[in-house]
């Protein structure tokens, strides 16, 4: 999986009432943000900021998803780079549960280096 960032824009709410002066001084916000592109789809894009699993299951789970549409990208994302490789280097492997034990399946991340 990659590590990526991406900005973005999202809208801007005020959580109060604003006189004229104020609300014409108001824009979208613009956002950045950083995690593991989980999905890469025509409309829209999703980042978690960790992966983990459900061993008793073998389920792969994610942690704090973002999913951000294409609409509000104000440009593509932009892979990141660790001292130890790209990040895309980071493998999910599906692992058998060994024989003649209790232990469930699971899912095993790696990273080489």
């Amino acid at each position: 999986m990659r590590l990526v960032e991406v900005e973005w824009v999202d809208a801007h709410v005020h959580d109060r009432w604003v006189g004229a002066d104020e609300l014409r001084e108001t824009a979208p916000a613009r956002c950045v943000s950083v995690g593991y592109l989980v999905q890469d789809e025509p409309e829209f894009i999703t980042l978690a900021q960790s992966i983990g699993t459900k061993v008793a299951g073998g389920v792969e789970e994610y942690g704090q998803p973002i999913t951000i549409p294409r609409a509000a990208l104000t440009g593509e994302p932009r892979e990141l780079r660790t001292k130890k490789e790209a990040t895309d280097d980071v493998r999910v492997e599906r692992r058998a549960a060994p024989p003649d034990t209790r232990e469930a399946p699971g899912v095993a991340l790696s990273v080489p280096g």
